[in-house]
């Protein structure tokens, strides 16, 4: 049984729909991942990421919504994570097998965006012993 049976699925994101929440993401990058201060409230970075969804409503054929604008970039995101991983672990092993495919250039704008110790941790720090002292 369908949990919700008035609800329709949405289209899939076109490669284009990606690329405006890039673009729109990199151009607001500053005020949207910023604290909040007297300069900068909810207001302003609400403002940012309805500019983000002009533009992304723009190249699309079915209107998104903010949240799900949000809901992409944090898949997008965990995703080009979870590849540049696999990546480097292929990387350290022995053995045959096809390499894997190199990113392309939305992949590496993301990556370059969300820094390389989002991706491969903060080396030389043991966590784990700091937090068993």
């Amino acid at each position: 049984m369908d949990k919700h049976p008035d609800k329709k699925r949405n289209e899939n994101w076109t490669k284009g729909e990606v690329e405006a929440l890039l673009t729109g993401y990199i151009n607001n990058h500053s005020e949207i991942e910023s604290r909040f201060s007297i300069e900068l409230t909810a207001q302003v970075k609400e403002a940012c990421w309805q500019d983000i969804l002009e533009s992304v409503n723009s190249q699309s054929s079915c209107t998104r919504t903010i949240n799900e604008l949000k809901k992409k970039w944090s898949d997008l995101k965990m995703a080009i994570k979870k590849k540049e991983r696999e990546c480097r672990l292929f990387a350290s092993k022995t053995g045959g097998g096809p390499p894997p495919a190199n990113p392309d250039s939305l992949e590496e704008k993301v990556l370059q965006l969300i820094g390389e110790s989002t991706v491969a941790g903060i080396s030389g720090v043991d966590t784990f012993r700091e937090n068993c002292k």
